[in-house]
């Protein structure tokens, strides 16, 4: 009943926001301020029957997910290093903050004297879920250590021991919700870093041809295609953590 509810809630929003735009554009009349959802579909169509579409996004996807998965595994063992080893801590909380305090356009520009354009954008999506994905680690690193350390000091076990048999199993709702959350950032940071550092090809690039030559409504299609893409892969991650935990709709209360 829950279920039905929730796809019953969630077919109501998208009438009403589709209703809501329609209604805009038309009272507008005006497809360059604001295009109609069906020009928007249109141009969508139009842009699947492109023959480097797939190539657009194919290249953005594989930038987000390398971004996404090398600052999950990075922020797991930073977090670990962290909890473990006082003496980094102090040094790695202030580092991380630091990286959240910088604008992601300072990292743009800086780094484009340094490194390519395809490096910036893998690195920019780095320090952006970095952060997110060491605090989150970390955190409940430290709440499980509060919980048990009369346990653990009863029985004390070497810090492998704690790390595998005690941490790692508690921490699969936060490894999920992490995972989860991360990827629309992924992909959000990428067309991002795509659209400033003015890359090549991907759909940050095919968003800023659309504007420079004043199209919104292509800009819109390739928005909704991004939408798309994130949808897609957060069912993936949950389809990949019911396989791998059996209870991935317990994690979303995590997120």
């Amino acid at each position: 009943m829950n279920r039905r509810n929730k796809i019953v809630r969630q077919i109501l929003f998208w009438m009403v926001l589709l209703g809501l735009w329609s209604l805009m554009a038309l009272m507008m009349n005006n497809s360059i301020l604001c295009p109609a959802p069906w020009d928007v579909v249109r141009q969508m169509m139009v842009q699947l029957t492109r023959p480097d579409f797939f190539s657009i996004v194919g290249i953005t996807t594989l930038r987000a997910l390398s971004g996404l998965l090398i600052s999950f595994a990075a922020g797991i063992l930073s977090a670990c290093e962290a909890h473990f080893l006082p003496v980094l801590k102090d040094m790695m909380n202030n580092l991380v903050s630091l990286m959240q305090a910088i604008p992601n356009v300072c990292y743009i520009i800086l780094l484009l004297f340094w490194t390519g354009r395809n490096n910036v954008i893998l690195i920019v999506i780095f320090c952006l879920l970095f952060p997110v994905a060491y605090r989150n680690f970390l955190e409940t690193l430290d709440q499980i250590q509060n919980r048990w350390k009369d346990v653990f000091a009863v029985y004390p076990q070497p810090w492998w021991i704690v790390l595998t048999r005690a941490c790692f199993p508690a921490m699969e709702p936060v490894f999920a919700s992490t995972l989860i959350s991360g990827s629309s950032m992924a992909f959000k940071a990428a067309v991002m870093a795509e659209v400033l550092a003015s890359a090549n090809i991907g759909i940050g690039r095919s968003m800023q041809a659309a504007r420079v030559n004043v199209e919104v409504a292509q800009v819109m299609a390739w928005m909704v295609w991004l939408l798309i893409l994130v949808f897609l892969f957060e069912k993936i991650w949950r389809k990949l953590i019911e396989k791998l935990f059996g209870k991935a709709d317990d994690y979303e209360a995590n997120r």
